[in-house]
């Protein structure tokens, strides 16, 4: 009686130990996951400020190339009508310049003026455009 009792004391004893290791390791575990979900956590907010910012430059990249359109479209209209001027000066031999200061300048005028602005606005976005870029490089 007293050697199965000190068997049983000795499986009891194991168990015990067997159950304070699965404790622990249950304890590990627990605390790994839990760093793993803080990490998961902290990955999505990380991925969501990525999307938000590529969404940002996606739209600053359109807004440019509406500029750069506008831009350019002016900029032949310009061509256009100076070279409009020019063949009317050679036709006319010089004769009724001054017709020329009138309405075709200043739309010229105003085009030129136009364009500046739309640039202003372009440097704009491109110095915005490169803080968003170092902010990405940075994440």
């Amino acid at each position: 009686l007293q050697a199965r009792l000190d068997s049983l004391q000795k499986k009891l004893s194991s168990a015990q130990a067997d159950i304070k290791n699965s404790s622990r390791q249950m304890a590990e575990l627990q605390k790994a996951n839990s760093r793993l979900k803080d990490e998961g956590t902290k990955g999505s907010a990380r991925l969501a400020q990525r999307e938000h910012l590529l969404d940002s430059l996606q739209d600053l990249d359109r807004r440019r190339e509406t500029y750069l359109k506008s831009i350019a479209d002016r900029y032949r209209n310009i061509t256009n009508q100076f070279r409009t001027m020019s063949g009317m000066l050679g036709s006319n031999h010089g004769q009724d310049s001054g017709s020329f200061s009138g309405g075709a300048l200043d739309l010229i005028q105003n085009a030129i003026t136009l364009s500046d602005n739309d640039l202003q606005h372009l440097n704009d976005l491109d110095a915005r455009a490169f803080r968003l870029q170092k902010k990405l490089e940075k994440m």
